[in-house]
This record gives C-alpha cells, sequence and structure tokens, in this order.
C-alpha cells in the first residue's frame, strides 16, 4: 500500500511540474505580446513615446490620483 500511494504522489508531483512548466510558457508568451503591442504604440520621441505607452497602461482613475512627481494634491508614482 505505501509502495502504491508514493507512486501515485510522485505522478502528481510531475504532474504538478509539467503544468506549472505550461503555465510560465504562456505566461512568458502573454509577456511577449503585450511588449509587442506596447511597442506598437511608437512615437517621434521618447517623450512621445512614453505617453502612449502610459495611455495604454494606466487607467483615468490612476492619472487623476499620480503624477510623476507627486505635484499639487496629486500622489507621486513612487508611491506606488
Amino acid at each position: 500500500m505505501d509502495g502504491h500511494i508514493l507512486k501515485v504522489l510522485e505522478e502528481l508531483r510531475e504532474q504538478n511540474r509539467t503544468i506549472i512548466t505550461l503555465l510560465q510558457q504562456q505566461l512568458s508568451c502573454n509577456m511577449l505580446m503585450q511588449i509587442r503591442i506596447l511597442a506598437i504604440a511608437g512615437g517621434d520621441n521618447v517623450g512621445q513615446t512614453t505617453r502612449r505607452i502610459m495611455k495604454k497602461l494606466i487607467s483615468d482613475s490612476v492619472v487623476l490620483a499620480y503624477n510623476l512627481r507627486g505635484k499639487g494634491s496629486k500622489q507621486s508614482f513612487g508611491a506606488l
């Protein structure tokens, strides 16, 4: 009985390793896809490209509460 349980546990461990590997591959593909989508934003200079990417990444509610340096009534992005 103990040998059977150990065999089942080892099979489950191997299945978990396989599932984790597949999930890591999927996450990696998703991250690459997101990077490619952001790269399409483009711009004539670094500032314009940064603004376009930020528009895609940050919701309006966050923009209303934060700015780069925390000036005025807004908080700094560094606080995040």
